[in-house]
């Protein structure tokens, strides 16, 4: 996208773009950071939501004791911003992957995690003929059943000694993310997984500590979760979407933070009275959860029609009164797929543009 200067009324934007309101942003980082110390916990925001470090930024300076990320990818370009303590919520497995880690290592506070004998193995040995100490967390599966050993298994405490006892290796503690709870829609029934899930992780925490491995973090949690975890015994939160929220989590915890990103649109065709046509298709706008939500017009609903077209028509079937030429915003559905699709977030301040902040980790995946 063209750089607008800053000062460029929000009118004037070129379309689409991500529109990323600065004092709700704020404001849902201040929120994320009280709770924290309320709740006594450390904050670990997950950046693979918005993959920008000046946002990173303000969360560490709000208080939080580092960041995570999905990939090395990620953590490579945050780390090439001056943020140095990174967790990599993913395993990192390869030989040409490993020595990137290491690479990493030796510009900071890296960490990352591991669920198989393998991986830890050849992280050890890297990490050995590289001389570069490296910390590890072994992940659990708490329910979620993607990722993680699991925690009643020999394969466990077997993991757990041989990363404590490696040279090259340091045992940073125990991840245990709950995916599989972070989004479901009833309160009473997601406090309850939560509340499950969590406990396995505290179990298999004791169950370490009594096998003489003392256990510095027990990492997870989620927005969806972030007022379960926070108070269930866990060290630490990686709450991720809510510095930016989207129309799926506004749904979940709406009341706690403020859905602060919208995509600007410009309607550029009427062909009927029934519906208009923006500039904003799947190319600018994920799917992967669902069409979005237009913002201020309730009556009306979205749907992707094509790479760069996107179609509005009136929930009743009745006449849409957007004209060609009107301007419209959008709740992504999914803020971290979306946020992905764009090279920029334009931050807005009083319907403003006052800066244009880069989505560095865009497309690293690797």
């Amino acid at each position: 996208m063209l750089p607008m200067p800053n000062g460029t009324p929000l009118q004037e934007l070129n379309t689409p773009c991500l529109l990323l309101d600065r004092d709700l942003l704020q404001q849902n980082i201040a929120t994320m950071a009280s709770l924290g110390t309320q709740s006594g916990i450390a904050i670990r925001p997950h950046t693979k939501t918005h993959k920008c470090p000046q946002i990173a930024k303000l969360q560490l300076t709000a208080g939080a004791t580092g960041i995570c990320t999905a990939t090395l990818g990620e953590a490579e370009a945050m780390s090439e911003h001056g943020i140095t303590d990174i967790l990599i919520t993913r395993m990192v497995v390869g030989q040409a992957k490993t020595q990137r880690l290491l690479n990493l290592a030796t510009r900071g506070k890296i960490a990352v995690v591991c669920d198989s004998f393998g991986n830890a193995q050849a992280l050890g040995q890297a990490a050995q003929e590289r001389q570069v100490p490296l910390t590890v967390f072994i992940e659990i599966n708490v329910g979620t059943g993607r990722c993680g050993v699991l925690p009643q298994s020999d394969d466990f405490l077997n993991l757990a000694r041989f990363v404590q006892e490696h040279r090259w290796l340091v045992f940073g503690g125990l991840q245990g993310y709950a995916g599989h709870t972070s989004l479901m829609a009833d309160a009473v029934l997601r406090k309850e997984a939560s509340h499950i899930a969590d406990n396995i992780g505290l179990a298999a925490k004791t169950m370490l500590e009594e096998a003489g491995i003392p256990v510095p973090v027990l990492t997870g949690g989620s927005t969806g979760t972030h007022a379960f975890t926070a108070r269930g015994g866990y060290t630490e939160l990686q709450a991720g979407s809510y510095a930016t929220m989207d129309a799926e989590y506004s749904a979940i915890a709406g009341d706690v933070f403020r859905p602060a990103l919208t995509l600007l649109a410009t309607v550029i065709s009427k062909t009927s009275p029934q519906w208009v046509i923006i500039d904003a298709g799947c190319k600018a706008l994920a799917v992967d959860r669902g069409p979005s939500v237009l913002k201020d017009f309730p009556q009306l609903e979205y749907r992707s029609a094509g790479d760069e077209y996107g179609k509005i028509t009136a929930k009743d079937g009745g006449e849409v009164r957007l004209q060609v030429g009107d301007l419209v915003e959008l709740y992504p559905r999914h803020g971290c797929t979306t946020i992905n699709l764009h090279d920029g977030l334009q931050i807005i301040k009083d319907g403003v543009l006052q800066d244009t902040w880069a989505v560095v980790g865009r497309g690293r995946v690797d």
